[in-house]
C-alpha cells in the first residue's frame, strides 16, 4: 500500500484539521516560496521556521501546504497528502467556473508574462483553466503543495532547499506516477497570476519572469546541484542555534 507522507519529512502535528480527503494519486505538485515574514518572526521569537508555519497551520486549522522546507533543507509534513491543501485554490473567483465568467467578461485578463511563457510550453494553454484537470474544482484539487521558507529578502531559494526539495519532489513524483513536466510541477503564479503577480511577471515563486529578473529554476529543483543557475540560488547560511528543530 502507498504511504501518502513523505519518508524523507518530519511529520509535525497529525490532529485532525478543517479540510476534506482528495481523490489520489495527485495529478500535480505545486510549489510556493514564502514572504520574508516568516522568517523574520521566527527569528524574532527564536522559533525554528519549520517550527512557526507548522504552529500557524494548525491554529487556523487548515493545511495550507502538506510540506514546507525550511534555509537548510530540512522537511516538515504538515498534512497527508490525502487532504486537500488550501494552497492554491481560486476560492475569491468562485472556482473554476468564476473564473472562466471572469475571463469572459474580462474582469480577468490573463497577464502577457503569463501567456507568453505557456503558449511556448503549449499554444492550447491559455489561461490557468488549461493547466487543472477539467474534473477539479481549483487547483488545489489533486495537488500536493510544497512551501520553501525564504531566508533573508532576496525572494531566492538556498543550496540546500533545492537540493533537498528536489528530494521531495522526486518521491512525490515518483508515488502518485506524476511525470516531472512543466505542466505537472507548477508555482502558484501559474494557478493564479493576478493574485501572485504584477506587471513585472510572477513572484510566487518567481520563475515566470522576464529573463533578467529570474528568480526561481525548475532545472535547479528537478537536478541539483550543477542545474542550479547561480543567480536563481544563495549559499545556505550557516543555522542559529535557535533555528534546530
Amino acid at each position: 500500500m502507498t504511504k501518502w507522507i513523505s519518508p524523507f519529512s518530519t511529520q509535525f502535528d497529525d490532529s485532525p484539521r478543517d479540510t476534506r480527503d482528495q481523490k489520489l494519486p495527485a495529478l500535480r505538485i505545486v510549489v510556493h516560496i514564502t514572504g520574508r515574514q516568516t522568517y523574520l518572526n521566527a527569528e524574532k521569537s527564536k522559533t525554528a521556521p519549520l517550527q512557526r508555519i507548522g504552529e500557524y497551520f494548525d491554529k487556523r486549522g487548515r493545511p495550507f501546504a502538506h510540506y514546507t522546507v525550511d534555509p537548510w533543507g530540512r522537511i516538515a509534513c504538515h498534512a497527508h497528502e490525502t487532504e486537500t491543501p488550501y494552497a492554491q485554490g481560486w476560492a475569491d473567483y468562485k472556482g473554476r467556473k468564476g473564473i472562466i465568467r471572469r475571463l469572459a467578461d474580462e474582469r480577468l485578463v490573463v497577464p502577457p508574462w503569463w501567456t507568453e511563457y505557456w503558449s511556448s510550453v503549449d499554444p492550447n494553454i491559455t489561461s490557468p483553466i488549461d493547466l487543472v484537470d477539467s474534473s477539479c474544482f481549483s487547483g488545489n484539487d489533486r495537488a500536493v503543495a510544497i512551501e520553501f521558507i525564504q531566508w533573508g529578502n532576496q525572494y531566492l531559494l538556498t543550496i540546500q532547499q533545492y537540493i533537498w526539495g528536489s528530494v521531495l519532489v522526486d518521491d512525490i513524483a515518483r508515488r502518485h506516477g506524476i511525470e516531472k513536466t512543466p505542466r505537472n510541477i507548477l508555482g502558484h503564479e501559474d494557478l493564479d497570476p493576478w493574485g501572485r503577480g504584477d506587471v513585472r511577471g510572477g513572484w510566487d515563486p518567481g520563475a515566470r519572469r522576464p529573463k533578467g529578473d529570474r528568480r526561481f529554476d525548475y532545472q535547479g529543483l528537478l537536478h541539483p546541484p550543477l542545474a542550479v543557475d547561480s543567480h536563481t540560488a544563495i549559499m545556505t547560511p550557516t543555522m542559529p542555534d535557535w533555528a534546530k528543530w
